[in-house]
């Protein structure tokens, strides 16, 4: 038993750590949680089952658990080799640092190119042809219960939860697929989304506020994660959790490869969640998306109850993530490429078409989720067979020499333009499973951009930008920056 003054502080789905290691999780979480690896969890104990119920007491055991090793058991073959040149191989942990001459090489020499990925085999469409083609393709499938990478990915899920929450519009097919995304389609046209742009600058300046006079901070801590989050929660109508954890949940439960054994607590957790939200709803509706999802269950009957904590189970994922990221890259981009900063200061009518590259340049989501083979694709001159596994890849697509050529004389789609035209671009997707939030999801990234060039002036990168590790997303942990001090409140 730990003496009482190093009571173990209970954190939700079973996990209990020294009151020490709390103050660390309090203080370095919104960074450093969602890096966890081995080392960093051998003070933490893992629940097997369900958090306890509300307002129960925590259990603390009479004698410290055995510590929890994260086992990463990876199919045969993974990590794959390193590509010729000493190129990274796709979704190593050196490719997540620095994925385009990568992508690059494969898009020229290997353009569908059978991979071993941390979900098992697949193969990877590095063209804009070829994954426009997939993401329309009535042969390839969504549904990652029929994909061999989804079905490897969600084997650590309690198979409950795996059959009562992965029934959302991400995951399945039409003609389902249509009628989930009709249900939402009202809550998601451009002028509903339009309402709220005075509330998304309001959280912009009110963080800007709380940093302006100290030269220097991170902007993913201090801007990206409180915007991304708070446009969720708000579009949700839930009331949110501690957010550094609530990140720390998703990013754990959808991170690449689950095996590991705080899966099973963490989803309960998210289940635990997702049904108090559609509770409180039920006895309070409101003009939210969850209220919305709930009328269409109780009082239309469009959707099954599983489908209603699925669609809010996609939302609590997968709602802030882009956003969070849109935002991180586009700075990012800015701030390594003065140029084009410059420029946009000088004109900064240049963000409406600027935001669209910006977007094309660094996506916020590099691949899809899985994609699956029902029959034999073709894909160029190679075919794919049926009941393979697909990884469409978002970030090498939008970077195609063939679909985005340069405005000038040298067509380089690696490098960022602001005037050159991007549309097509398939950042926020492309068909039926086009992202629903993509208008609310570009409008939060310019007005967070925007915001903070106006009103840091000066600002410049102050150390070096940290990305964080995903299959599916690309996005920073950390970007720390520096900027000169306003007087008297200058460029609000």
């Amino acid at each position: 038993m730990f003496p009482q003054a190093q009571v173990r502080r209970y954190l939700n789905a079973g996990h209990f750590v020294t009151e020490d290691a709390a103050e660390e999780l309090d203080r370095f979480g919104e960074l450093n949680y969602p890096m966890l690896r081995t080392s960093r969890l051998q003070g933490v104990s893992v629940a097997q089952g369900p958090p306890p119920s509300e307002g129960a007491a925590p259990h603390i055991p009479a004698r410290p658990r055995p510590r929890v090793e994260a086992v990463r058991a990876y199919p045969h073959g993974w990590p794959p080799e390193e590509l010729p040149g000493g190129l990274p191989a796709p979704f190593t942990e050196a490719f997540q640092h620095e994925p385009y001459p990568t992508l690059h090489w494969l898009r020229e020499h290997r353009p569908v190119s059978r991979i071993i990925a941390p979900d098992g085999p697949g193969w990877l469409l590095t063209r804009y042809d070829d994954v426009r083609k997939a993401h329309t393709d009535p042969r390839v499938t969504c549904d990652s219960k029929r994909i061999p990478a989804g079905l490897m990915w969600l084997r650590h899920w309690p198979s409950e939860l795996r059959e009562r929450l992965f029934t959302h519009l991400l995951d399945s097919d039409d003609p389902r697929h249509a009628e989930l995304r009709a249900i939402m389609q009202p809550f998601f046209t451009p002028a509903r989304q339009e309402q709220w742009r005075s509330r998304v600058q309001h959280v912009v300046d009110t963080r800007i506020d709380q940093i302006a006079d100290r030269g220097r901070g991170d902007l993913m801590t201090a801007v990206a994660y409180p915007l991304g989050g708070n446009v969720l929660f708000s579009v949700l109508g839930a009331t949110p959790p501690r957010m550094n954890h609530l990140r720390a949940m998703i990013w754990r439960t959808a991170d690449w490869n689950n095996d590991v054994p705080y899966v099973a607590p963490l989803a309960h957790e998210i289940d635990a969640f997702v049904r108090k939200a559609v509770a409180e709803k039920r006895r309070a509706p409101g003009d939210d998306l969850i209220s919305l999802l709930v009328r269409a269950r109780d009082q239309d009957g469009l959707l099954s109850e599983d489908e209603l904590h699925g669609q809010v189970m996609m939302m609590l994922v997968a709602g802030q993530d882009p956003s969070i990221n849109s935002v991180g890259n586009s700075l990012h981009a800015l701030l390594t490429h003065p140029e084009q900063l410059a420029e946009l200061h000088d004109a900064p009518s240049l963000m409406a078409t600027g935001m669209g590259e910006l977007l094309r340049y660094e996506s916020p989501l590099p691949f899809t989720s899985w994609r699956g083979t029902l029959e034999p694709v073709e894909f160029g001159d190679v075919r794919v067979p049926a009941n393979e596994s697909l990884f469409l890849c978002i970030g090498a697509a939008n970077r195609d020499p063939v679909r985005f050529p340069d405005p000038d004389p040298d067509p380089d789609p690696d490098r960022l333009d602001l005037r050159r035209p991007t549309p097509g671009h398939l950042a926020f997707g492309h068909g039926a499973h086009y992202c629903l939030g993509s208008h609310i999801g570009r409008m939060t990234a310019e007005a967070a951009v925007t915001t903070v060039l106006r009103r840091l002036p000066g600002l410049r990168l102050d150390g070096t930008p940290r990305w964080r590790p995903s299959m599916f997303e690309r996005g920073l942990s950390t970007l720390p920056v520096a900027w000169d001090v306003p007087r008297n409140g200058a460029g609000r």
